[in-house]
């Protein structure tokens, strides 16, 4: 068993889902996916936290590093890491990240965007710029460049979000699983639906890549994230590799600067 002086607990709170990894140093020995709850309270994560942690036999962590962009339970996320003896950085755009974040309002971006691009750069990107997608209740294009700065990028429905707008906008259009039809031509209502959300938003993808390409000039590498990002890697061309733990690492990077580490602010005084 770890000792938990070793281990940092780093939490990615989003709008579908929650994800919770363990770090041991720089390794990500575990973690968990779990649906966002937005009355999941206090007590729940204290409970939850403890049971995860013990199905791993892993003690509490002393430190977290967080990410969240559902401000309505973030407190009791915090309250619970509190209760747990956890020291914890939520991550804002004010933290210690590693990134220069070249936007109108550095306010603006979500934390999860922020560590995704604070991965890339802590770990060297080796393109003239990269291109982080990541696929969930939204779908995000973020754009990092070689030199650590965050420039910019797009927002767009999530596939989820855009089959589950068809069912409660038109009357006669049922729900759909998010998976790809036999064809692109759709031979039935469920199949047409299926075409155009998987098979559109591949090309949604595609597009918007395509003319950050022309755009940026130079290299560029996309990477995509999220929940869906495995899935919809089959269908868009542009795609170069799928990093399903690349929020999760970001977090750590940024956890290991002196800003917000304790264990470090303390040697360097």
């Amino acid at each position: 068993m770890a000792g938990n002086q070793d281990l940092l607990l780093a939490v990615n709170l989003g709008n579908t889902s929650t994800v919770f990894g363990v770090f041991q140093g720089a390794k990500l020995v575990t973690q968990w996916r779990l649906s966002t709850q937005r009355n999941r309270m206090e007590g729940e994560y204290l409970a939850l936290l403890r049971s995860l942690l013990d199905q791993e036999e892993l003690p509490l962590p002393q430190r977290a590093m967080v990410s969240s962009v559902v401000p309505p339970t973030t407190r009791d996320l915090l309250a619970a890491l509190e209760r747990c003896g956890m020291t914890y950085t939520l991550l804002d755009a004010q933290t210690d990240t590693g990134v220069r974040i070249e936007i109108d309002n550095p306010k603006e971006v979500g934390a999860d965007r922020i560590a995704n691009a604070a991965a890339i750069v802590a770990e060297g990107l080796k393109h003239d710029h990269a291109v982080v997608v990541d696929i969930g209740t939204a779908t995000t294009f973020d754009v990092v460049s070689r030199a650590g700065a965050y420039l910019g990028g797009a927002i767009a429905p999530g596939p989820a979000s855009a089959a589950e707008a068809l069912y409660t906008a038109a009357w006669k259009l049922p729900r759909i699983d998010l998976v790809p039809p036999p064809s692109v031509l759709g031979r039935n209502t469920v199949h047409a639906m299926q075409s155009g959300v998987m098979f559109g938003y591949g090309g949604l993808v595609d597009g918007l890549l395509q003319r950050y390409r022309r755009e940026l000039g130079g290299t560029m590498l996309t990477i995509a994230t999220g929940g869906y990002a495995q899935l919809f890697s089959t269908l868009c061309s542009q795609i170069n590799q799928v990093d399903l733990d690349l929020t999760l690492r970001g977090l750590w990077h940024i956890a290991q600067r002196p800003g917000n580490n304790p264990a470090r602010r303390r040697r360097q005084k």
